[in-house]
C-alpha cells in the first residue's frame, strides 16, 4: 500500500511519504515558502536602529497615551497651562480628556491648546475662559463623539473677537448633574 501526503500543495509519495519529517525539512529548505532571510552584518545594524527608534518613541513620549486629566487647582489655581493644576500632573494634550469640575473653579486658557475632549461642570460651578488671541482645538477620536460637554453649572467663555476654538466633534450643553456621592442599586424581590 502506497502512502500519500500533501504539504503546501505538493504531493509526496513513496519514500518521502514514509518519512514525513525528512520530507518536511527538505521541503522548507527548498525555498517553496521563500528562503529564510540571510542575516548579514548590515541587516543586523539596520534592525538594531529600527528597534532603538521604536523604543525611543515610547520612552521619550513620541507616542501619546490618552489620559483623563481632572482640574484640582493645586497650582496657581487659574492657569490651564500650569501642570500642577491637573491630576494626574501635567497639562492636558491632544490625546487627553480634560475635566473641570471643582467648586468655583475659574480656569483661564491663555496659550494655544489641543484636547481630545473637554467636560465642564456637573457637580460644582465651574468655568473655562479662553483668552483673546488664543487658538485651540478639541478633536475627539471619532468626529461623531462629543468634543465639549458643558454640564449643569458649567460655563465656557470665549473672550474677545480673535479667540479661536476649533471643535471637530459635537458640542453638548446639558443639564446633566453628577451625584457627589456614589450611587447604589436596591433590588426588591
Amino acid at each position: 500500500m502506497e502512502k500519500f501526503i500533501t504539504i503546501g500543495g505538493r504531493l509526496a509519495t513513496g519514500p518521502a511519504a514514509q518519512q514525513p519529517l525528512k520530507f518536511l525539512r527538505n521541503f522548507v529548505r527548498s525555498g517553496f515558502w521563500g528562503a529564510p532571510p540571510r542575516v548579514t552584518r548590515r541587516s543586523s545594524i539596520v534592525s538594531f536602529y529600527i528597534l532603538i527608534a521604536i523604543l525611543n518613541a515610547f520612552v521619550m513620549g513620541g507616542v501619546g497615551w490618552a489620559e483623563e486629566k481632572n482640574w484640582n487647582g493645586q497650582g496657581d489655581r487659574t492657569s490651564f497651562q500650569d501642570a500642577a493644576n491637573w491630576l494626574p500632573s501635567g497639562v492636558p494634550g491632544e490625546n487627553d480628556d480634560a475635566m473641570v469640575n471643582l467648586k468655583d473653579a475659574s480656569v483661564v486658557v491663555s496659550q494655544p491648546y489641543e484636547l481630545k475632549s473637554l467636560t465642564i461642570g456637573g457637580k460644582k460651578t465651574s468655568a473655562v475662559s479662553v483668552s483673546n488671541f488664543t487658538e485651540g482645538s478639541v478633536v475627539p477620536e471619532n468626529p461623531s463623539d462629543v468634543a465639549i460637554l458643558n454640564r449643569k453649572d458649567g460655563t465656557l467663555v470665549l473672550k474677545g473677537s480673535t479667540s479661536k476654538l476649533v471643535v471637530k466633534g459635537s458640542y453638548k450643553d446639558s443639564e446633566e448633574i453628577i451625584p457627589d456621592e456614589p450611587s447604589f442599586m436596591l433590588y426588591v424581590k
